[in-house]
């Protein structure tokens, strides 16, 4: 049984190498939060892509894209925090443990940062993550977010490219051994990413209980 709701509403290549402090001047620069307990961690640096990114952050993923529609590809760049990725690593607190999407935009051959993001990539670390990757499509990029076996979850978020990036669709699978149900939640508009909080809906299971239910009462 398969059920379909839906709901309408109105990298490539890149250089790498450590910079000081010093040698970052004329580079654009990742910005960094004032959590930053360590000094050291704001002194030095790596560059990707000839931008100037905090050592405790780490690639993770890209997407080689023409974001600003000038017919040059620039790149859409994941950045996980080290204590994601290593549960030993210490120095920052708050707001500097989230996953950054960042718009890197090449423009007559230099590059410089337009947007990042905090708030569209899940940030459960470890073998818990449910970030599952980035991929192109048509209009633009989607990102895939899953959980679970025999309970499980998939949550693909869809995201328009006209010179800025909007949401444009939502689409969810609640899945309870072979059965599942698809949700899916289109804004024919675009959403504005400020209104979007990927965060707060991996906490809760995409909000699945309801449908597993269903699923359950059905003889599974």
């Amino acid at each position: 049984m398969r059920i379909i709701i839906i709901m309408s509403m109105i990298v490539g290549g890149f250089s790498c190498k450590t910079v000081s402090k010093q040698d970052y001047d004329g580079y654009d620069t990742l910005r960094v939060a004032s959590s930053v307990k360590d000094p050291d961690l704001i002194d030095k640096y790596y560059l990707f892509s000839d931008i100037a990114i905090p050592n405790y952050l780490e690639f993770e993923d890209s997407l080689n894209v023409d974001l600003d529609s000038d017919g040059d590809k620039d790149v859409l760049v994941l950045f996980s925090p080290k204590t994601l990725v290593d549960p030993d690593y210490f120095g920052m607190e708050g707001d500097m443990a989230h996953r950054i999407v960042v718009e890197i935009i090449s423009d007559s051959g230099d590059s410089r940062i337009r947007n990042q993001y905090s708030n569209l990539v899940s940030n459960i670390g470890g073998v818990l993550s449910k970030y599952s990757g980035m991929e192109l499509t048509n209009k633009g990029f989607k990102i895939t977010h899953e959980s679970g076996s025999r309970y499980s979850w998939t949550y693909k978020t869809f995201f328009d490219i006209n010179e800025s990036i909007s949401l444009n669709k939502i689409s969810k699978v609640c899945a309870l051994g072979e059965e599942s149900q698809e949700v899916n939640f289109e804004y024919e508009n675009g959403l504005s990413l400020d209104s979007f909080n990927m965060v707060d809906t991996l906490n809760v299971d995409c909000n699945c209980e309801k449908i597993w239910a269903g699923l359950n009462s059905d003889g599974y």
